[in-house]
This record gives C-alpha cells, structure tokens and sequence, in this order.
C-alpha cells in the first residue's frame, strides 16, 4: 500500500481494533509521520502510550526500551480504509496526544512500486 502525504489511513492492531484515523502529514525515507485522532478502542493501549511518553519525558530510557517493545507487540498497522491493504509498522510512537511517528519496514519498496506502475 502505496502512502501519500494528506493521505487517511486507519491505524490497526493485531486483534483487528482500529485504533484511530491518521492524517500523514510528511514521508521521510521509511518514517512517516502525521496526526492521529482516537478512536474508541484508543482506550485500550492509551497507557502504554502514555507511560512512554512519560519515560522518554523523564530521560528513563532504559524504560522507554522496554515499552517500545510492548508497543510492538500490539502488532500495528497502517490500513486502508476498507482494511484490504495494510502495513506493517515498527518504533510507533504517540506524542501530546495526537503526534504520532512511525516506521515502515520496506516502505521505499512499497513507494519504488507505485511509482514504476505509473510510470509503465
């Protein structure tokens, strides 16, 4: 899934909860960051988001580590609007409530591709 800035995706964990709607804001090689509006099942990891900010906050990292690492256990993604296509994400982050950073792995590939079918 090919990603635009001002594009809205869905973000997604592994038990099919939608988390809430991104707006990417900009694309910075296999980062991507944007605004995320919460939706309802927010409710259910907003703690670990909050406790990680609050160790990256308080110079803690050794703690940040290992949150980071329970945030990536909720197995993330970005995901269509219909849920047909989704991406696989690492090192997500939530900030100040709505800021939220992320890596794509392979996100260049997934970009190279979209640009070739167009360009065919």
């Amino acid at each position: 899934m090919p990603l635009d800035p001002q594009q809205d995706v869905r973000l997604v964990d592994a038990q099919g909860r939608c988390l809430g709607s991104v707006s990417i804001e900009r694309i910075e090689g296999d980062r991507v960051f944007g605004q995320i509006i919460v939706g309802p099942d927010f409710t259910a990891v907003r703690q670990v988001f909050q406790e990680f900010e609050d160790a990256v906050s308080s110079q803690l990292f050794s703690e940040a580590d290992r949150l980071s690492r329970e945030i990536d256990e909720l197995g993330l993604r970005l995901a269509s609007d219909d849920g047909s296509e989704t991406l696989q994400l690492g090192d997500v982050q939530i900030m100040n409530g709505s800021d939220l950073s992320c890596r794509v792995p392979n996100l260049g590939l997934t970009q190279a591709v979209r640009a070739t079918a167009h360009a065919g």
